[in-house]
C-alpha cells in the first residue's frame, strides 16, 4: 500500500504530516481538513471517486466516475478569475462541462464545504496554491499546463426555473457575464440621427446616458455574440415616444428584430401594438416604466398581449407572492442593484449612471446624478433623499429563496446599464449560486452573501427589508383645518377654465367656495394618505350639488387596490351628483373600468401624462422651436390608453413648458395649479429618515401600515450651489415652475391648492 496516497492514510487512520514549507504534504493535509469526509463518501453520494490532487495554476481534485475523469479546481480570490463559486478567500471552478446531474451535485457539495470550511485554513496553504509542486508519478507537463477557462454554464431553463437577467452594455463582457451566472441579458441602444437632430432629447429607453447604451451598428453583432454564448437579448424601448420621435423608433424597433432580437422590453402601449401587430410571435416585456403594481395591471397586461410583467421595485414580497398565484402573464422581480427612492414609472426627472462610473467614460452634458442623491440644503441642513452608498449597491438576493416557489416568476432581474461587468459579476456570482444550491433559507442567503467581501448585506441596502418602523408616539396627528380658500386664477389660465380645489388628508370636509365648481379629494402618491370611507361620505355630504373628483395614487399589491375600488364603489353609488375618478396607474384603470362600468367619468393624472419636468434638465430657450422634443407629449400612448378605456380626459402639471395637445381622443385637459409634480415613490423618505436614526444608512421603508408621520411636514429645499426650488411633501418630489409658450386650447379646468395661486 502505498502511504503516501491520500486514500491510504484515511483508512489507516493517519494524519498527513505537516512540512515547514509548502509541498505536496500540506495539500493533502489541506484538502483533508477542507473537505473532511466528502471524498472518501463521494462514490456511495454522487458516483465519483476521489483518486488524486496536483496544482498546476490552481489546486485541481480529481474524480473519476462511469462517466469518466471530472476536475474541480481551487484557488485564491482574485478579480479576473471567473469561478463557478466565489467564496471568500477561495475560487471554486471545473476544467470540463459538468457531464451529469451527479457532477453537479458532486460539485456543489464541494462548494458547500469550501464556504463553510476556508475560513480555518492557514494563510500559508492558501498562498502555495499558486506555486506548483511535482508529485510522485505526475507527467512532466503538468505543472505547464495551460489554464482552460471555465465553461460557460447552461441556461436555467423550463417553467419553474428562474433564470437571471443580467444587463449588457459591451460586446465584450458577454462571455464574462454569462460564465458568471448570466442566463439572459438586455440592452438599449443609441437613436443617433434623434440625438443629433434634436439635442435636448436623449430619452431612447430608461437611461439617457449614452454609456448605458449600445450604437445601432454593433447591435447585431452583439446578438449574434449573446447567441453563440446560448443566451437570449431582449431590448429595452422602455420610454413612452412623441409622435415625433416615434417614426425613429418604430425603424430601429424594425432593425432590431432583423438583427435577431429575442424580445422587447416596452412601457408605451402604441409601441406594443406596433409589435404585435407586425411580429406577433416577438416576445414582449412590460417594464417597470410603464408601471404595473397590483392585479389589475396584470390583467390588462395579459389582454394586450404582453408575455412578462416587471413589477416595481417597491413591490412588498408578501404582495408579489399573492399576485403570483393563479393564472397571468410570467413574472420579472428586481433582486440586485440601484434600487431608486422614487419608482421609474412615476418619476420624470431622470435616473443616471453616477459620473464615477466605468468605461472611460463621464458625464452627460446635463448634471449626471440621479435627483435623489443629490446634496440638498433644507433650513440650514444638509441631506440626501438617498444614500448611493445604501442604493447604488442595493440586494434583494435574500428573497430568492422564497420567490423561486412560485411558478410564475420566472426572472430575476440585475440591473445596472452602464455598469462594467466587474461590478455586477458578484451579484449575478452570488445569485447564480443561491439557484443552483437550492438554498432554502433567508438566513441562509445573507450569510452566503456576508462571505463575499464584494457584496453588502444591511436593512439600509435591502429591497425587501421586513425590520417594521416603530411608530411615533409623540406624533400628533394634525386635525381638520378650515384655511380659506385662495380663489384667484392663475396669470396663465384661460379665463373660461372652470376652478376646482384640491382637498388632502388635513382638510376639513366642507363646502367649497361659490367660485368653484367642485373638489377633488383624495391623494395622488399614497395610498395611506385615501380618505376612509367614513370620511369621503363626509365629504359627499359637505359637496352636495357640486361636482366631486376622487383622486387616487398608484396603487400596490391586492389589499391598496381592494381598499381604493371600495371608495370608487362608494363615490360610484351617488346617483343625484356628478362624480369623477382621477387615476394614477394602468393597473386601477383597467380594475374600474371592470367594476364601475360606465357610471363613473375616467380620467388620467398626471402621473400617467409623461411631462419631462425635471429642472436640472430643462434649460429651456425662450422661445420653444418646433423640434424641441424635450416638450412633446407621448400622444400615441395616451391615445391608446384613452381609447381602451373609454377617457376623455387627462390633468398636466404646469411644466416648464406647455406641449402642443394635438389629440381628438383626449379632448379635455386639467391643469393643476399647484407645484409640478415630478417624482413619487412608495418608499417613504419621512419613515426612512426615522429608521435611519436607529440601524443607520436611509433604508427603504414601504410601510404596511402607517401612523402618517409626514403630515405637516412639508419642506422647501434645494441642491447645494444650484437655485432651483423645490417642495418635499411625503414620498414625493415638486417643483414650482413658470411655464413658456402658449396654454393649450384644451385646457378647460384649473385645481387650485391651498396657497398655489
Amino acid at each position: 500500500m502505498d502511504v503516501n496516497s491520500y486514500d491510504s492514510q484515511r483508512e489507516l487512520g493517519m494524519e498527513p504530516p505537516m512540512p515547514p514549507e509548502p509541498g505536496p504534504s500540506l495539500f493533502l493535509r489541506g484538502v483533508l481538513h477542507l473537505l473532511d469526509d466528502l471524498v472518501t463518501t463521494s462514490q456511495a453520494t454522487t458516483g465519483y471517486r476521489f483518486v488524486g490532487v496536483h496544482q498546476a495554476g490552481k489546486l485541481i481534485l480529481t474524480f473519476v466516475g462511469h462517466d469518466g475523469r471530472f476536475d474541480i479546481w481551487l484557488r485564491p480570490v482574485d478579480d479576473t478569475t471567473p469561478a463557478y463559486r466565489r467564496c471568500n478567500r477561495l475560487l471554486v471552478g471545473h476544467l470540463d462541462k459538468v457531464p451529469n446531474p451527479e457532477a453537479r451535485m458532486l460539485l456543489d457539495a464541494v462548494c458547500q464545504r469550501v464556504a463553510a470550511r476556508e475560513s480555518t485554513l492557514a494563510g500559508a496553504w492558501i498562498e502555495a496554491i499558486l506555486q506548483p509542486a511535482r508529485r510522485p508519478g505526475q507527467g512532466q507537463d503538468d505543472n505547464h499546463a495551460p489554464e482552460p477557462s471555465p465553461p460557460v454554464p447552461p441556461v436555467r431553463q423550463g417553467r419553474g426555473v428562474p433564470r437571471l437577467l443580467v444587463p449588457l452594455a459591451e460586446a465584450r463582457e458577454v462571455q464574462q457575464l454569462a460564465r458568471a451566472g448570466a442566463d439572459m441579458f438586455y440592452c438599449g441602444i443609441l437613436l443617433d440621427d434623434l440625438r443629433a437632430g434634436t439635442p435636448e432629447w436623449a430619452f431612447e429607453n430608461g437611461r439617457p446616458n449614452p454609456i448605458a447604451s449600445i450604437g445601432r451598428t454593433d447591435l447585431p453583432r452583439i446578438v449574434a455574440q449573446v447567441h453563440d454564448a446560448g443566451r437570449s437579448l431582449l431590448l429595452a424601448m422602455n420610454r413612452q415616444y412623441a409622435d415625433e420621435a416615434m417614426p425613429a423608433v418604430t425603424r430601429a424597433v424594425a432593425d432590431a428584430i432583423d438583427a435577431g432580437i429575442d424580445g422587447l422590453i416596452l412601457a408605451d402601449l402604441h409601441l406594443a401594438a406596433f409589435v404585435r401587430k407586425h411580429w406577433p410571435d416577438m416576445h414582449l416585456t412590460g417594464s417597470a416604466l410603464m408601471g404595473l403594481p397590483n392585479p389589475g395591471a396584470l390583467e390588462l397586461a395579459q389582454a394586450i398581449g404582453l408575455n412578462r410583467v416587471v413589477l416595481p421595485r417597491a413591490t412588498r414580497l408578501p404582495e408579489i407572492a399573492r399576485m403570483a398565484q393563479g393564472p397571468g402573464p410570467e413574472l420579472e422581480v428586481f433582486v440586485a442593484r440601484e434600487r431608486c427612492r422614487f419608482a421609474n414609472a412615476f418619476c420624470q426627472s431622470e435616473h443616471l449612471v453616477p459620473p464615477n462610473s466605468c468605461n472611460g467614460h463621464d458625464r452627460l452634458q446635463w448634471r449626471d446624478a440621479a435627483i435623489c442623491h443629490q446634496e440638498f440644503l433644507r433650513q440650514g441642513e444638509n441631506f440626501r433623499l438617498d444614500n448611493p452608498a445604501d442604493s447604488m449597491e442595493a440586494c434583494g438576493l435574500c428573497a430568492l429563496p422564497f420567490l423561486r416557489r412560485f411558478p410564475r416568476i420566472g426572472v430575476f432581474k440585475i440591473v445596472g446599464r452602464g455598469w462594467c461587468a466587474s461590478h455586477l459579476r458578484p451579484f449575478v456570482e452570488a445569485a447564480r449560486r443561491i439557484l443552483d444550491l437550492d438554498i432554502e433559507t433567508a438566513e441562509d442567503t445573507r450569510a452566503l452573501v456576508r462571505e463575499d467581501a464584494r457584496l453588502r448585506c444591511s436593512p439600509a441596502t435591502c429591497y425587501f427589508p421586513q425590520t417594521p418602523v416603530a411608530p411615533v408616539r409623540s406624533h400628533a396627528r394634525p386635525r381638520g383645518r378650515r384655511i380659506p380658500w385662495s380663489t384667484a386664477r392663475p396669470t396663465w389660465a384661460p379665463s373660461s377654465a372652470s376652478l376646482y380645489g384640491f382637498a388632502g388628508p388635513e382638510d376639513a370636509p366642507a363646502p367649497p367656495p361659490e367660485a368653484f365648481e367642485g373638489i377633488a379629494v383624495g391623494h395622488e402618491t399614497c395610498a395611506h394618505l385615501l380618505p376612509s370611507p367614513g370620511r369621503l361620505r363626509q365629504w359627499l355630504d359637505a359637496t352636495a350639488g357640486y361636482h366631486l373628483i376622487l383622486v387616487l395614487p398608484p396603487l400596490y399589491g391586492p389589499d391598496q387596490q381592494r381598499q381604493g375600488l371600495a371608495l370608487a364603489d362608494l363615490i360610484a353609488s351617488q346617483q343625484d351628483a356628478p362624480v369623477e375618478i382621477t387615476v394614477n396607474d394602468l393597473g386601477t384603470l383597467h380594475a374600474l373600468r371592470e367594476s364601475v362600468g360606465p357610471r363613473v367619468v375616467l380620467s388620467l393624472g398626471r402621473l400617467l401624462v409623461w411631462m419631462h419636468n425635471d429642472p436640472r434638465l430643462m434649460r429651456l430657450p425662450s422661445v420653444l422651436t418646433a423640434d424641441s422634443l424635450i416638450t412633446a407629449t407621448p400622444m400615441a400612448h395616451l391615445e391608446a390608453v384613452a381609447r381602451m378605456f373609454g377617457i376623455r380626459r387627462a390633468t398636466l402639471s404646469v411644466p416648464n413648458g406647455w406641449p402642443k395637445w394635438r389629440s381628438t381622443v383626449v379632448d379635455r385637459l386639467t391643469v393643476d395649479a399647484g407645484p409640478a409634480l415630478l417624482s413619487t415613490g412608495r418608499a417613504c423618505s419621512v419613515l426612512a429618515e426615522r429608521a435611519g436614526r436607529t440601524m443607520g444608512g436611509h433604508p427603504f421603508i414601504v410601510p404596511e401600515r402607517c401612523d402618517r408621520p409626514c403630515l405637516g411636514a412639508r419642506s422647501d429645499a434645494h441642491i447645494v450651489e444650484e437655485s432651483e426650488r423645490f417642495i418635499l411633501d411625503g414620498n414625493a418630489l415638486y417643483a414650482p415652475t413658470t411655464p413658456l409658450g402658449p396654454v393649450p386650447d384644451a385646457v378647460d379646468r384649473v385645481i387650485l391648492r391651498r396657497g398655489s395661486a
